[in-house]
């Protein structure tokens, strides 16, 4: 017998037949007893300290799956707690008998299998290094350690492969894990839920991900969320019509009042300038102290000119934000603008 149902698992290695534990109980026994302690104990450890579901079953009517575990890797729990196993309880070939590990090492056993690569059969089937945001950015509810490791760009499906270690840098990961960790327990992060289960490892815990954006953008931690990262950007909306146009009665306004005109352009005075003001200043005059009316600069290239200016995320790669986009057509010159409206209001012929 290679694995059992935990329950049968632990009623052997009490030396109790397991048709025996679905019967009645005999309470003077005291195997019995043992059995209650012995399943408390491995019921809590299982997928969280070392011993491992092997594989589970369901009945056909039975809507709780029944979870097996390696009886070697129960030997193993059991030398480490110090109880007795029967004679006939499966154990390892003698040529493998060695001492039950110090806790160290047992804890350099554990950083070596971690960074032990798997059988080269298995690179093949390994998934992208990075994450497929057009999936990841559509969730509403995700897990903690999907969340961090989304947090550091890395695809999450590659933690749940047999040797994470071997194919992410692990350094930035699972320092951020602990802190995540740390911080769920402590009811630190914003409508996130410490798991009610003792069982249910903190990682697997779920909530909301743009509340996971907030606590990791926020002080002092500040740590820079990928621009998909689900939650992490603002709602933004597109501007109106009438927005755009108040905008530009807006700027204008502010542009006449304050300028005086030379040979060498208009002349503003304001009561103070910023360090954002003066990066627009100067894309408008890159690009529009002179110009060709027949061919004027593009707006798409002008946007695009703002945002690195501003330091501002564009919607996409070739689509510039919509405040640059707003702000693009602010600043055209009127004499263009007339001619558009010219344009477009001039019947075919």
């Amino acid at each position: 017998m290679v694995d059992a149902p935990v329950k049968a698992a632990v009623a052997l290695s009490c030396d109790i037949d397991p048709d025996e534990i679905a019967g009645v109980v005999i309470i003077d026994d005291p195997r019995f007893f043992e059995f209650d302690r012995r399943l408390e104990i491995v019921e809590n450890r299982i997928d969280t300290r070392g011993l491992r579901v092997s594989r589970t079953e369901r009945r056909p009517g039975n809507r709780v799956e029944t979870r097996f575990v390696r009886l070697l890797d129960l030997r193993k729990l059991a030398e480490e707690l110090e109880w007795s196993l029967p004679d006939g309880f499966p154990k390892r070939p003698e040529v493998f008998q060695s001492p039950p590990p110090t806790a160290t090492q047992a804890a350099d056993h554990m950083e070596a299998a971690s960074e032990t690569p798997p059988p080269p059969a298995d690179i093949g089937r390994l998934p992208p290094a990075k994450p497929n945001w057009r999936k990841w950015r559509q969730v509403e509810v995700i897990s903690l350690g999907d969340a961090v490791a989304l947090a550091c760009d890395i695809n999450p499906d590659l933690l749940r492969q047999p040797f994470p270690k071997t194919y992410v840098d692990g350094e930035l990961l699972f320092e951020r894990i602990e802190l995540a960790v740390v911080s769920l327990m402590a009811n630190k992060i914003p409508d996130w839920d410490p798991p009610a289960d003792v069982t249910v490892p903190p990682t697997d815990t779920k909530g909301d991900p743009g509340a996971f954006a907030g606590w990791a953008k926020a002080s002092p931690r500040g740590w820079e969320l990928p621009a998909d990262f689900p939650g992490a950007a603002s709602p933004t909306s597109t501007p109106s019509a009438a927005a755009v146009a108040a905008g530009e009665a807006a700027w204008t306004a502010l542009v006449r009042s304050a300028e005086t005109t030379s040979p060498d352009g208009v002349t503003i005075s304001l009561p103070h300038t910023t360090d954002e003001l003066d990066a627009l200043f100067t894309v408008i005059r890159a690009n529009w102290t002179t110009y060709d009316d027949k061919n004027p600069p593009k707006q798409s290239a002008i946007a695009h000119e703002i945002d690195r200016a501003l330091g501002l995320t564009p919607q996409s790669e070739t689509k510039p934000s919509r405040f640059a986009e707003a702000f693009v057509k602010m600043i055209k010159p009127h004499g263009l603008r007339d001619l558009d409206r010219r344009s477009k209001n001039k019947k075919p012929t």
